[in-house]
């Protein structure tokens, strides 16, 4: 009788060695997916909070926004009249420039050298780059 039950300890143990393997497979991945989505998180915050601007002195640029951040990104930007009337009458900074937000970017013909080149492109105020 011991023989069996001495067999049957053996097989109870070699399925749970199995089940062992199938456990830590799982355990592995669910660990590796939870880093590989921090790493992804981590990434997305550094590059857009954490990490300065890549211009001269951007801890002095500003971002305006209109309507108290009611209705969305696209209802919180300033129309080009609303732009040209608040870049008239600056008194407080140095500069004020715009850019078309959020209706993506627009294909153009880059001339020049060569043949013409197709680039993606967003259209900007005249002193939008003098300003950065």
């Amino acid at each position: 009788m011991r023989s069996s039950n001495s067999a049957v300890s053996n097989r109870r143990k070699k399925a749970l060695r199995r089940k062992d393997r199938g456990f830590t497979a799982i355990a592995v991945l669910i660990l590796a997916l939870g880093i590989g989505a921090n790493i992804v998180v981590f990434s997305v915050v550094n590059a857009i909070l954490l990490r300065p601007l890549p211009f001269p002195d951007s801890e002095r640029l500003a971002w305006f926004t209109a309507n108290h951040g009611k209705g969305g990104l696209s209802a919180v930007t300033y129309n080009v009249g609303s732009y040209e009337e608040f870049r008239r009458h600056n008194q407080s900074f140095e500069e004020v420039t715009a850019y078309q937000a959020f209706w993506g970017s627009s294909e153009y013909n880059m001339t020049g050298h060569g043949d013409p080149q197709n680039v993606q492109a967003v259209m900007v105020a005249d002193n939008f780059f003098h300003t950065l």
